[in-house]
């Protein structure tokens, strides 16, 4: 199974961990693992493409199984426009993310939880 872990601070997400196999098909052939993966990398891409983040800054770990996305939290009011942006495609992966979960409930979990993340 494939779970997506999202973690918030307050109303921001902080983290995305997207950890295992879904096991729906064999590789190759996994159309959840294909859709989890393909939004997981447009996420990534849109963060360092679009917004201009270093790839280095945001991602935690990315291997076979295991994507792990630190989110920045943009308190400077000169951040807006980026965390605008942010917020949009925050809000299209989850959208995404929770429809493929209710479709394959089975091989897809998607788990929400609090952060105790503080503000530097």
């Amino acid at each position: 199974m494939i779970c997506v872990r999202i973690r918030y601070h307050e109303d921001s997400v902080t983290h995305i961990d997207v950890t295992g196999h879904s096991g729906y098909e064999d590789s190759g052939k996994d159309i959840v693992c294909a859709g989890i993966s393909a939004l997981t990398i447009a996420l990534i891409n849109g963060m360092t493409e679009v917004l201009h983040y270093q790839e280095k800054d945001i991602l935690e770990e990315h291997s076979a199984g295991v994507t792990r996305i630190d989110v920045p939290l943009l308190e400077k009011e000169e951040d807006v426009k980026k965390r605008n942006g942010l917020n949009v495609l925050l809000q299209t992966y989850l959208l995404n993310i929770r429809l493929i979960e209710d479709t394959y409930g089975d091989f897809v979990k998607v788990v929400e939880v609090k952060d105790k993340r503080t503000i530097d």
